[in-house]
């Protein structure tokens, strides 16, 4: 026993030894956050270790000593100094001459220039190297000492099947963590975890043994006791899991953990509830969980879900449990236990950055069509969705081009960045010189709507010759609704926004592949500015062959055009672009063509075939039901929408089928209509029947239809002969005058 003993001992002294020696290399540096900057950035970063005082002195390479902040032994600030692109390491040095530096941890991004791929900012990963010692008794408290790198304020060692323990920080090469008497004999694996999320595996397990039993000499024979040996249960937790095993405040994790009776009687009416003092919160109102009854040495698995509160600390917390029970008596019994999960100090935010662009032309000059290069990052921690970009400011230097000013991104993971190309005009009022365009970024966040203003640099060259630029500016059909075969004129209006006139100007309906630049003109239409016109397949020119001659169309000028066209017979319901090609001479003698596109609206009625033409008889009578029987026959190639159908009369009264609901009527399908309508007096009925549906682009729209018939007069009454009922006069009785007088001789009557 004694050689036991002493060797405990030692084992002891070894691990304190190499602890204090662990400890004495004091200074180190981490991380820094943030470890990514523009080089228009003034921000302050903060840099995470260990062994930092009042004296550190903060140097970055090629820049020298910067000021700093003392926080704590653990974290310094630093205000950054204004720095140009490229990376940077970081060193700390403390009064004593202990230096540490930390290679490429910064790097200076120039948003100014396309982004190239950086070098990843040093970050030393988390390892493990041993971890002693590898077996303990477990009727005492012991230490566990592991060794490794990469360790950081918060990091939490726990035992796989057992929990975490509480956890001392010596330095980025050693923690401890505190192993409590009573852990269940067994062998368990050594994780550890920090806040940024990371977690690593021991090579070596752990060994957790019962102590050796003791053999008592042999005893005197007692008495046996005259008393009973208590019965009770006893209900306790083994083992438990946390899925997710780290959180953020607010987030909810489902604990799973067993629950054994280690008594000698069953428990009975078992339930399990979150503790007082807790920073958790049941979620799903599951304020218990009830547990069958449990024999001696059974077992059960149950599982809660918790939320983590908003005021929670970052770090390792205890979530309290408490088991309450019955014994077979009645009686109650209530035990406490506590179960661990780790919080991160991390809010979920989403930020949208503009991480670099470009603009193509980088000198564009006023009314020049420039493409603007970007590219858009979420540096946050979570998922911003339905991500767009517009333009904005009321004096614009960047003008909408034939895409809008609204650029949709759709949805951006933490950390990922995305292009963007927006096509775009730059302003005819331009000033020279370098202009700030202001942009908004939109998006969504966990269902709330977030916004951004930033904004880009357009550098604007010096225009020698103004230029003419030339806008649809309004247009019209001169019809509500556009069908297969309508005929209709089209009046435009071109306005030229620019500052120069554009000469011998042409307007053309369709696209124009150009010959301007060196090839002869082929279209005898446009000799002036040459090229072939591929016109437009669903609006045809109608009276000319598409194309007007407007001449000088002056600066801040308008013209208007009118051409009259019909729709192809065969469109099906849809939106179509009809190109408008505008060509003209420049001052200079040099030819510019532009394209303009207009959206129309075509809807295409649906194929409906209606029998009979006419439903009623050509004279009803009034006051006599005339039935309406209608046959709908769907003969087009794709489905009809049908919604209802109602029925109405002027001089008339619907008696059945004033609404009628109907549904799809598929290819080749019919179905019928079916109302009664009584006329009500002598002159003409109509009947109205409105047929509702809903056309291709989801409107609602409608076929009506009307019929009518002769009202006649009902007919007169014929009123019969009045014939009065026959009157019958009964005869009266005769009188037996000798009988009545035999009768009153003998005295029988009078």
């Amino acid at each position: 026993m004694k050689t036991k003993a002493l060797a405990i001992t030692i084992l002891m002294l070894f691990v304190i030894v190499r602890m204090l020696t662990l400890a004495q290399s004091t200074l180190e540096i981490n991380s820094i956050t943030p470890n990514t900057m523009t080089s228009t950035d003034d921000i302050t970063i903060t840099i995470n270790g260990h062994g930092f005082v009042e004296e550190t002195v903060i140097q970055l390479s090629n820049i020298g000593t910067v000021s700093d902040t003392f926080i704590n032994e653990n974290e310094l600030s630093v205000d950054t100094p204004e720095l140009v692109a490229g990376t940077y390491s970081i060193s700390a040095i403390n009064p004593n001459g202990d230096t540490v530096s930390l290679d490429n941890a910064l790097i200076v991004i120039d948003p100014t220039v396309e982004p190239t791929e950086q070098p990843t900012p040093t970050t030393i990963p988390l390892v493990i190297t041993s971890s002693e010692p590898q077996r303990v008794i477990n009727n005492q408290e012991n230490t566990l000492s592991i060794l490794g790198s990469g360790f950081t304020q918060g990091v939490v060692v726990r035992l796989n099947g057992y929990g975490l323990l509480t956890t001392t920080y010596l330095h980025g090469g050693a923690i401890t963590a505190s192993i409590p008497s009573g852990v269940p004999a067994g062998q368990y694996m050594v994780e550890v975890s920090d806040a940024l999320g990371r977690s690593i595996q021991s090579p070596t397990n752990l060994t957790v043994v019962a102590p050796a039993p003791v053999i008592p000499p042999p005893a005197t024979p007692q008495p046996l006791p005259t008393s009973q040996i208590t019965l009770a249960p006893a209900l306790g937790v083994t083992s438990f899991t946390a899925n997710p095993t780290t959180i953020t405040a607010g987030q909810s994790t489902r604990l799973t953990f067993t629950v054994q009776n280690r008594g000698n009687q069953m428990a009975r009416t078992i339930s399990v509830s979150l503790g007082t003092g807790s920073s958790f919160v049941v979620s799903g109102g599951q304020a218990s969980i009830s547990i069958p009854d449990l024999m001696p040495n059974a077992s059960y698995s149950a599982s809660m879900m918790v939320t983590a509160q908003q005021s929670i600390t970052a770090g390792a917390n205890t979530i309290p449990l408490r088991l309450s029970y019955r014994d077979t008596a009645g009686e109650s019994y209530t035990g406490d236990t506590e179960l661990s999960v780790m919080i991160l100090s991390a809010d979920h935010q989403s930020q949208i950055v503009v991480d670099a662009y470009v603009i193509e032309p980088s000198l564009p000059e006023p009314g020049d069509t420039v493409s603007l290069r970007m590219t858009l990052m979420n540096s946050g921690n979570t998922v911003a969705s339905q991500v767009a970009v517009r333009v904005t400011g009321t004096d614009s230097i960047l003008l909408p081009s034939n895409s809008g000013d609204t650029f949709v991104i759709g949805t951006l993971q933490p950390n990922v960045r995305t292009p963007l190309i927006m096509p775009l005009i730059v302003s005819s009022t331009a000033e020279a010189g370098a202009q700030v365009q202001p942009l908004t970024i939109d998006y969504m966040q966990d269902g709330e709507a977030k916004q951004i203003t930033t904004g880009i640099t357009v550098t604007v060259a010096t225009v020698d010759q103004p230029q003419p630029l030339i806008l649809l500016s309004s247009y019209d059909t001169g019809v509500d609704i556009l069908q297969p075969g309508t005929r209709f004129t089209l009046d435009i209006t071109l306005q030229n926004v620019g500052l120069a006139n554009a000469n011998s100007t042409t307007v053309t309906f369709g696209t124009v592949q150009s010959n301007i630049g060196g090839e002869p003109p082929t279209d005898p239409n446009n000799p002036d500015n040459g090229g072939s016109v591929t016109p437009s397949t669903t609006f045809a020119p109608l009276g000319t062959a598409g194309i007007s001659y407007v001449g000088e169309l002056s600066a801040s000028s308008s013209v208007d055009i009118a051409q009259e066209f019909i729709v192809a017979g065969d469109v099906t319901t849809g939106i179509y672009t009809l190109p408008i090609t505008v060509q003209y001479t420049l001052a200079d003698g040099t030819k510019s063509q532009s394209t303009l596109n207009l959206s129309l609206v075509v809807i295409a009625p649906p194929r409906l075939r209606i029998n009979p033409q006419n439903p009623l008889p050509e004279s009803v009578t009034a006051g006599e039901p005339v039935p309406l029987m209608l046959e709908l026959a769907n003969v087009g190639r794709r489905g009809i929408d049908l919604t209802d159908a109602s029925v109405s009369a002027i001089n008339g009264e619907v008696l059945e089928g004033t609404l009628i609901q109907l549904e799809t009527l598929a290819t080749d399908d019919d179905t019928s209509l079916n109302a009664l309508i009584m006329p009500l007096e002598e002159g003409t009925l109509e009947v109205s029947v409105t047929i509702a549906y809903l056309n291709e682009l989801g409107q609602s729209a409608s076929i009506d239809l009307t019929y009518s018939a002769q009202v006649n007069p009902a007919p007169e009454p014929i009123e019969e002969p009045f014939e009065p009922e026959p009157i019958v006069v009964e005869p009266e009785p005769e009188v037996n005058w000798f009988g009545r007088i035999v009768m009153a001789l003998v005295g029988l009557g009078s």
